[in-house]
């Protein structure tokens, strides 16, 4: 039996690791987003497990602030620190939200795709274009590093793939996203 904790474990598990409350922010939008996404895929027939969805959007950041302190990659931080605690699939979506670990093309859609894409629209809190979300992490992580720069734009245009994958299955287009705001 998978185990997939329950909205409210989530968010005790941000209390216990001390998760701040703008990032507890960005990633109840990100649940957000990852459900309306996830529901609109799940009416078009595909088949996803919302729950997992939920938890792992919610706990997608659980160590950011400590890797960006610490130095560390936060995707593999937070998936390493929910393997302990059991939570092992929440995890593998966890390690995959900044970059997934398959190909997009050609495979069925999957909950990491979902959590992965509804990261890439949110900034802060706002629901944003990818190119205004890239931008900002250039700007924010890319520290002018070409090394770094080069990754975010693949980075990107992976996301730009899955964008397309997913929106090939809604009846919207990603302009369309609630509460979306151009920047």
């Amino acid at each position: 039996m998978v185990s997939i904790p329950t909205s409210g474990q989530c968010l005790a598990l941000m209390d216990e690791y001390k998760v701040m409350d703008h990032v507890r922010q960005h990633c109840r939008k990100v649940a957000e987003v990852a459900i309306f996404i996830a529901n609109k895929l799940i009416a078009a027939g595909i088949k996803l497990n919302i729950p997992l969805i939920e938890a792992a959007a919610l706990l997608h950041d659980i160590t950011k602030i400590e890797a960006l302190e610490q130095g560390g990659n936060h995707a593999e931080t937070g998936a390493n620190l929910l393997e302990k605690l059991g939570f092992l699939t929440v995890a593998h979506i966890v390690r995959q939200h900044v970059h997934l670990a398959g190909p997009i093309i050609g495979t069925p859609v999957n909950e990491a795709e979902v959590v992965n894409y509804a990261d890439k629209r949110v900034l802060h809190t706002t629901v944003v274009s990818l190119g205004g979300r890239f931008d900002y992490i250039r700007e924010k992580y890319g520290h002018g590093d070409p090394v770094r720069i080069t990754r975010i734009n693949r980075i990107e245009e992976e996301t730009r793939e899955l964008e397309k994958k997913l929106f090939a299955q809604l009846p919207i287009k990603p302009e369309e996203m609630p509460h979306f705001r151009s920047i």
